[in-house]
């Protein structure tokens, strides 16, 4: 069925790309320094060095707290680690 209207992520667009062109590096960029561990307006906000991919895509950090807002149609922060995990898991080094 015709779909009509969509609002895609930019964050999906670059795994897409990564994939298409066969690029060895992608760069995410934010409005902040990197992934922080919560909102990283709240107070002891700490922004993450590193983030554990696994081989099938999933990833860990320990003690995170990430949720997209709810007029955030596009994932947030949370949509961004996701995408950027499956880049990494395909062998192409990220940074975010």
């Amino acid at each position: 069925a015709p779909q009509g209207c969509a609002v895609l992520s930019g964050d999906t667009m670059m795994r897409s790309l990564v994939e298409t062109l066969g690029a060895r590096a992608a760069v995410f960029l934010t409005n902040v320094r990197g992934v922080y561990d919560r909102p990283p307006d709240e107070p002891g906000a700490m922004l993450l060095h590193d983030i554990e991919v696994k081989l099938d895509g999933s990833w860990s950090a320990s003690g995170v707290q990430m949720e997209a807002s709810p007029t955030d149609a596009t994932g947030g922060i949370a949509k961004k680690v996701e995408e950027a995990a499956v880049i990494a898991a395909a062998g192409t080094d990220v940074a975010i």
